[in-house]
C-alpha cells in the first residue's frame, strides 16, 4: 500500500500543528473540555533522506529454522520492490536465507507510482525484471489472470503452514482455485480514537448534555460524526483542533477511505457480492448505499482539518499521532506509529476499534433499505497487502521459490510486523498470538491486545470487504476517486458523480470483458 512513504513520517517536518498542551477544548456555551494529560510536540527530525527500516533483535537460530535446507551457492536472486524502506527491508529480512543458502538478494527498486506499469510491461514483453516480484494485491489480475506467474508448488504450501495465515490472506493469494502468492502483508482498516479523551468524565457529561446519549468509542457513522463535531474547536493551546481525519484524495488513498465508509451502508450480510452485481457484473457504485456514504463524507468536513482533501497517507497518520484529530480510520500502520517516540504525542493514549457500522443497510437485491438494530458492521481489508510472486520468466525458479517461502514463514513474518517502516502488517495467526513480542516493541499489554484482536476481528467478519483484484483495477479506482473528488468539492452531487463512475466501471468492464 502506501507504505513506501511510511518514514516520510519520521523524516518530514511536522506542519500540522502538534501540540504543546492538550488541557481543554472550548465548547459554544459550555467552557471547556476537561484537562487532558499535557502532552510535548513531537520531535521533528532533521534528515531529509528516508532512514532503513530497523527491525526488533531476532535470534538468527529461529530465521534459519525457517529456511529449507537446500544450498543455492553463488546464485544471485533479484527481487522488485517499491522504493524506499519497505523495499529496502526485504533485503534485511532475507539475511537469514542469504546465509543459510549461499545465495545473494540483488533488489530491484521502482517508485510505487511506476511499479505496476513497470512490471506489466515487461512481463508483458516478455522481458526480465525479477524472480521475485513484492507487489501489492491489486495486481494480481493483471498477473495472475494474465498468466505470467507461476503456482506455488505443493511441497512449499505444506511448509508455508496455510491454515495459520488469516482466512482473508489465504484467499489473496489465490486465483481461479490456484495458488499463485505467497504471504506477506496483511492490510486492513480501522478505527483509532483517543480514549483519554472519551473516557474523561467532564467531556462525557458535557458530551451527553449536548446530544443526549453516552460519550463512546463511536459505533456508528452517525455517532462518528457527533464525536468528531464534539471534539472540534480551539483548544486550550490556542490552536484550532479537529474531531476527524480520513483518506479522501484523488491518487492517494482516497479510494480506501470512501470505500471504508460504503462498507456497511452497501453490503448486506447475506449478500458476497458488494461492487458489482455478481449475475451482470453491473456496477453497484451509485446505488443508494454508496450515495449516502458519500454524502456522509460531505457531512464530516466542517469537523476535519481544512486541508484534508490534500492529504495521504503521511499527512493523515501525522494528524492523528501528532495530536491535532480524536478520530481517524486508517490502516494498521497507526497502531505501531501511535507508540513510537519519534512520530507520536499520544501513545498510551489511543483506543482500537472495528470501523464505525451502519443500523441501516442497502439491500441491491431487494432494492430497499435494511434497518439494522444490532447494527452492520462491514469491516474492510483495504489495498489487500503485499505478496511476493514468482513470474514464469524470471532466471532462477527454483531458488526464488524457496526465498519467497523464506520470507512469508511465521518467524520472518513476526519481526516484518514489528518493525517499523517495513510496510507489513499482520497476515498470520501466530503474528497477533504473540502478544510479548508486541509488548517489547512499545505498546501496553492491555493496547497490544486491543489492536490485535481489532485485526483478527477483521480477518474473521463474514461481512468483510476485499481489496478489488480484477484486471484493470487501477482504472475503477480512479473513476470513484474522481466522483468522491467532485461531491467534495462541490462540483457535482454524489448522486451525480457516482452515475457518472458507474458508467465509466460499465465501460470499463465492457471493454476488458465481463467473463474476465
Amino acid at each position: 500500500m502506501r507504505k513506501d512513504s511510511i518514514w516520510l513520517l519520521l523524516t518530514s517536518v511536522v506542519v500540522l500543528g502538534l501540540v504543546a498542551g492538550l488541557n481543554g477544548l472550548a465548547v459554544p456555551g459550555g467552557g471547556a473540555l476537561a484537562a487532558a494529560p499535557e502532552q510535548t510536540a513531537a520531535p521533528t527530525p532533521a534528515a531529509t533522506e528516508q532512514p532503513a527500516a530497523t527491525p526488533p533483535s531476532v535470534e538468527m537460530s529461529v530465521a534459519l529454522n525457517a529456511t529449507s535446507g537446500k544450498k543455492f551457492p553463488g546464485v544471485t536472486v533479484v527481487v522488485v520492490g517499491v522504493s524506499g524502506a519497505q523495499g529496502d527491508f526485504l533485503k534485511t529480512a532475507a539475511a537469514g536465507w542469504e546465509q543459510a543458502t549461499g545465495a545473494t538478494v540483488q533488489l530491484n527498486l521502482i517508485p510505487f507510482g511506476d511499479l505496476q506499469n513497470k512490471v506489466l510491461a515487461a512481463l508483458s514483453a516478455g522481458s526480465f525484471i525479477g524472480d521475485v516480484l513484492n507487489i501489492p494485491a491489486y495486481m494480481d489480475g493483471d498477473l495472475m489472470g494474465g498468466g505470467y506467474v507461476e503456482p506455488v508448488p505443493a511441497d512449499i504450501q505444506a511448509r508455508l503452514n496455510l491454515q495459520d495465515v488469516m482466512p482473508l490472506y489465504r484467499q489473496q493469494g489465490l486465483w481461479g482455485g490456484t495458488m499463485y502468492g505467497y504471504p506477506w502483508d496483511g492490510d486492513i482498516y480501522s478505527m483509532y480514537y483517543r480514549k483519554d479523551l472519551i473516557s474523561n468524565p467532564t467531556n462525557q457529561a458535557k458530551f451527553k448534555t449536548e446530544f443526549g446519549y453516552d460519550l463512546q468509542p463511536p459505533r456508528t457513522w452517525q455517532q462518528y460524526q457527533d464525536v468528531a463535531k464534539f471534539f472540534t474547536g480551539t483548544w486550550a493551546d490556542g490552536k484550532q483542533h479537529y474531531g476527524s481525519v480520513e483518506l479522501v484524495m484523488r491518487n492517494n488513498q482516497g479510494f480506501h477511505g470512501y470505500i471504508d465508509r460504503a462498507a456497511c451502508y452497501a453490503k448486506m450480510p447475506n449478500d458476497p457480492a458488494f461492487f458489482f452485481d455478481p449475475n451482470t457484473m453491473d456496477a453497484r457504485v451509485n446505488n443508494p448505499g454508496f450515495v449516502q456514504a458519500l454524502q456522509d463524507s460531505i457531512n464530516i468536513l466542517p469537523y476535519s482539518p481544512p486541508d484534508m482533501p490534500n492529504f495521504g497517507f503521511v499527512e493523515n497518520a501525522q494528524a492523528f499521532v501528532g495530536g491535532l484529530t480524536a478520530l481517524d480510520n486508517q490502516w494498521a500502520d497507526i497502531g505501531p506509529m501511535s507508540v513510537d517516540p519519534k512520530a507520536s504525542v499520544v501513545n498510551g493514549k489511543v483506543g482500537f476499534a472495528l470501523s464505525p457500522g451502519c443500523t441501516k443497510t442497502y439491500d441491491s437485491n431487494a432494492k430497499q433499505w435494511v434497518d439494522f438494530p444490532d447494527i452492520n458492521f462491514a469491516p474492510y481489508a483495504a489495498f489487500g497487502g503485499w505478496q511476493n510472486v514468482v513470474p514464469k520468466n524470471a532466471q532462477q525458479k527454483e531458488a526464488a521459490m524457496d526465498l519467497a517461502a523464506y520470507l512469508g514463514s511465521p518467524p520472518i513474518l513476526l519481526l516484518a510486523s514489528l518493525t517499523s517502516g517495513s510496510g507489513v502488517n499482520p497476515a498470520r495467526y501466530s503474528t497477533i498470538d504473540d502478544v510479548a513480542a508486541w509488548v517489547k516493541s512499545g505498546f501496553s499489554q492491555d493496547d497490544a491486545v486491543a489492536y490485535l484482536n481489532v485485526i483478527k476481528q477483521v480477518q474473521e467478519n463474514p461481512n468483510a470487504i476485499f481489496q478489488l483484484r480484477l484486471p484493470g483495477y487501477l482504472q475503477y479506482q480512479d473513476a470513484v476517486e474522481l466522483a468522491v473528488s467532485k461531491a467534495l468539492s462541490k462540483q457535482a452531487t454524489p448522486q451525480q458523480a457516482l452515475d457518472e463512475a458507474a458508467t465509466t466501471w460499465n465501460a470499463i468492464t465492457d471493454r476488458i470483458g465481463r467473463d474476465s
